[in-house]
């Protein structure tokens, strides 16, 4: 996912707390926990996407195709000098 295993381990933890996300042990592996979005949890996510869709549309308004695929283009280089630490170089 692209996160340290401490950063994702204190997401979930607090997306528990919250009573987003519940934990359940795997049938198939005793070892392991599966993790499911509570009621509240699909609420909140069906409530986030109608926002991003939101902000999307509004974006659209405003900017060009031209210009977001421009922004596009610039936002994964920078992503691809960050995450290959090459950005200092």
């Amino acid at each position: 996912m692209g996160m340290e295993a401490t950063s994702l381990s204190r997401t979930l933890k607090s997306m528990e707390q919250k009573g987003l996300i519940e934990r359940k042990p795997n049938p198939q592996d005793g070892r392991g926990v599966l993790i499911h979005l509570t009621e509240f949890g699909k609420e909140m996510r069906d409530f986030s996407k109608g926002v991003v869709l939101g902000f999307d549309e509004a974006v659209q308004k405003h900017v060009s195709p031209e210009e977001l695929q421009t922004f596009r283009k610039v936002a994964n280089t920078i992503n691809e000098l960050i995450n290959s630490k090459k950005i200092y170089e």
